[in-house]
């Protein structure tokens, strides 16, 4: 059987007003990645059973696009695919003492001029491959790695948006996504945003008055003087919360390894606490043993979010009828 082997190029750019330096080239599993006037360009070899190149040309913008999002989360900027380019390398065919040479070869190009570099040191760039390595790795083991990438991918629409109000109508998607796979979505009105919030670091009211959720509703529904306020905020607040969402994701994929069999461990801690609060309170043994159960049960279909923070049992000790 013959293999077909292709070499794929891709180039990958961040908004055009950024450009990116590599003291080095950085290996990311078969993926080498370096830079060239700013922009990021990677390559990897691929096999095949068939010459088919559209199989080969799509396998590679899905490995490119991968490659974008974790440069995403690694480097605080939006990157996207910008050309891609599928090499075959040659193949020798042999009919008796004829020899034959087959080559092909495809191209995609494109445009996009960068106006400032970053530049990135040898320690740099061995912290970033480091990170590189270990995102990859947490999103193959996280149970919901495919939902985690597309709430990436919406911050990334965010971070390359120029217009603010924009930007926080696609970050606010994001926070709203990473909301719902911890399972906040659940809790009822904006007592879901609120708790997300709190428990990843993110500003729930940047103006100390109005929440996040208001001023996404008034931009999408509201017209006047309360629409005139959520675009005022918005722009204002756009920046702050796409760094704030970025360092909540970062968190995510960290948590994200965490099979639900961990979710044993939070369950001892919070009913550590919940029997030493009731001990204190005193309720009856009978009905604390009937109130744990009905809380159980539940509890054990939710994600970790849910009861890693054991403090939010005391109101419900306290509202047990003795």
């Amino acid at each position: 059987m013959c293999v077909y082997v292709f070499e794929a190029y891709f180039t990958l750019r961040s908004r055009p007003e950024f450009g990116f330096s590599f003291s080095r080239a950085i290996q990311l599993e078969e993926v080498t990645l370096e830079t060239r006037e700013g922009k990021i360009h990677g390559k990897f070899t691929m096999t095949l059973e068939r010459d088919d190149y559209n199989s080969a040309e799509e396998r590679a913008r899905k490995e490119a696009e991968r490659i974008a999002l974790l440069l995403t989360l690694a480097l605080g900027a939006g990157f996207v695919v910008e050309d891609v380019r599928i090499d075959r390398k040659p193949i020798i065919e042999e009919e008796g003492k004829v020899k034959k040479i087959v080559v092909s070869d495809y191209a995609y190009a494109s445009e996009a001029l960068v106006t400032v570099i970053r530049k990135y040191s040898e320690e740099a760039m061995t912290g970033l491959e480091a990170e590189l390595q270990k995102l990859a790795s947490k999103l193959k083991q996280a149970e919901y790695g495919e939902d985690l990438l597309r709430a990436i991918k919406w911050w990334r629409k965010g971070n390359m948006e120029e217009d603010g109000v924009d930007a926080f109508l696609h970050y606010y998607v994001a926070f709203e996504m990473l909301a719902s796979l911890k399972g906040y979505k659940h809790h009822k009105r904006e007592e879901w945003a609120k708790r997300f919030a709190e428990d990843y670091s993110i500003t729930y009211k940047p103006d100390g008055k109005t929440r996040i959720t208001d001023i996404r509703n008034w931009l999408v529904h509201a017209r006047g003087s309360k629409k005139e306020k959520a675009e005022k905020l918005a722009s204002q607040y756009a920046d702050r919360f796409g760094s704030e969402l970025l360092n909540a994701i970062k968190m995510i994929v960290n948590e994200g390894s965490k099979k639900k069999s961990n979710l044993l461990t939070y369950l001892r801690r919070s009913l550590h606490f919940l029997f030493a609060r009731a001990k204190q309170s005193r309720v009856a043994p009978a009905k604390l043993s009937a109130y744990a159960a009905s809380w159980i049960a539940p509890a054990t279909l939710l994600e970790p979010a849910e009861v890693a923070h054991p403090s939010r049992l005391s109101s419900w000790v306290e509202s047990v009828e003795l």
